[in-house]
């Protein structure tokens, strides 16, 4: 009977949970006990009853491994979810706030300058000095360096955070700006040097050296860039056959090639995201609900997830948080894909607040806003559960 409950319990056991040899015994021991106690109570009776009791007890004690497990993973979330609030700043900032893993701080900008907060020593410095006539409209930000865009002076501009040396590239209008490491990837929308080019460029920030990596040619796109792993992917809308369509391509930054064009049956893709050697995006066309799909870019194939209709979603390896309505609002929840269906993870259990517009960092730390009095920020590691 021991070696059944075993195997349930192994089959059991979520993909991210590991549980050692010892842990699994006295859980093993501690389900055994409670079905030897539901036996001890049982008086003489017919064989067949007898099978029929033991089975319900087998049953109720695979029972109580399934809530064990649920209470034991509720408490993993709980003890790798961090609340930060940082006072005296706009919510409007916060919304927009980056969290570096490496350093453990949440850069943020209030359009004038831009802040630096510890969440471990729970202090604030300014990276970038206020000045009212400023319009800093974006930021890209790692341990190494820091890029914004002033779009008073026409100005992009790029610290060393190490050195504190800053280069700054003047009339140029960016409309997109990510960091790869070393590597500075803008969309270019002017440069006085080169009005000819739009779109995707990529600057190594030791050289200073550009390079242009992806022209424009289609109509837009309701989404920016993505980049993981010195792969870059573009979405484009494009006109084929006489329809809209969405075609992404694929680039690797270091040799500066296509290596990829995958072209999917919608219109639009929000929230493009290269994970797991997979493209994610939240695919519609109009007057349609959104549909939440991956390209593998092993085969190339398009993969639709089973998912409760959202407005919003991030994406890490295989977990997913997704914006979804509750009630007379939404909130954020979290779940993890299985065959192309999501299963719900405890996390933000005891988090009674609205939240919203989450975002995973490169390594796995979902971001979300809460919209309560205090403006919490909560921190959710998914590696650590």
């Amino acid at each position: 009977m021991q070696e059944d409950i075993k195997r349930h319990l192994d089959a059991s056991i979520p993909n991210h949970i590991t549980l050692t040899e010892a842990q699994k015994r006295k859980i093993i021991l501690e389900a055994s006990n409670q079905m030897q106690n539901k036996r001890t109570k049982l008086p003489s009776m017919p064989l067949i009853v007898s099978v029929a009791i033991i089975s319900l007890s087998f049953f109720l004690v695979i029972s109580y491994i399934q809530n064990r497990l649920e209470k034991d993973l509720t408490q993993l979330f709980e003890e790798n979810l961090m609340d930060v609030i940082i006072p005296d700043s706009p919510y409007t900032s916060l919304i927009r706030s980056i969290y570096v893993d490496e350093t453990k701080e949440m850069i943020y900008t209030d359009w004038n300058g831009i802040y630096s907060y510890s969440v471990d020593t729970n202090s604030k410095e300014i990276l970038v000095e206020p000045k009212e006539e400023s319009r800093i409209h974006q930021i890209a930000v790692n341990e190494n360096w820091l890029a914004w865009e002033e779009i008073a002076t026409s100005t992009l501009s790029v610290l060393n955070r190490n050195s504190n040396e800053l280069i700054e590239q003047s009339n140029t209008h960016v409309g997109d700006i990510i960091l790869q490491d070393d590597t500075l990837l803008i969309m270019d929308i002017f440069n006085s040097d080169n009005d000819n080019f739009m779109g995707y460029r990529a600057i190594d920030l030791h050289a200073m050296k550009q390079r242009n990596i992806h022209d424009f040619t289609g109509n837009g796109s309701h989404s920016l860039a993505a980049v993981n792993d010195n792969l870059l992917v573009v979405p484009e809308e494009i006109e084929s056959e006489g329809e809209t369509r969405v075609k992404f391509y694929l680039y690797n930054i270091k040799e500066n090639t296509l290596i990829g064009e995958y072209e999917v049956p919608y219109e639009m893709a929000q929230f493009v995201t290269l994970t797991d050697n997979k493209i994610f995006a939240q695919l519609s066309n109009e007057d349609e609900n959104s549909h939440l799909g991956y390209i593998d870019l092993e085969s190339g194939k398009l993969h639709e997830i089973k998912a409760p209709p959202f407005s919003e979603y991030a994406v890490f390896d295989d977990y997913v948080a997704l914006s979804i309505n509750v009630k007379d609002t939404t909130t954020v929840k979290l779940y993890q894909i299985e065959d192309n269906e999501l299963k719900e993870l405890p996390a933000f259990k005891n988090v009674s607040e609205r939240l919203v517009r989450p975002r995973f960092t490169e390594d796995g730390t979902l971001i979300v806003n809460g919209e309560g009095e205090q403006r919490t920020m909560y921190l959710q590691d998914v590696n650590s559960p």
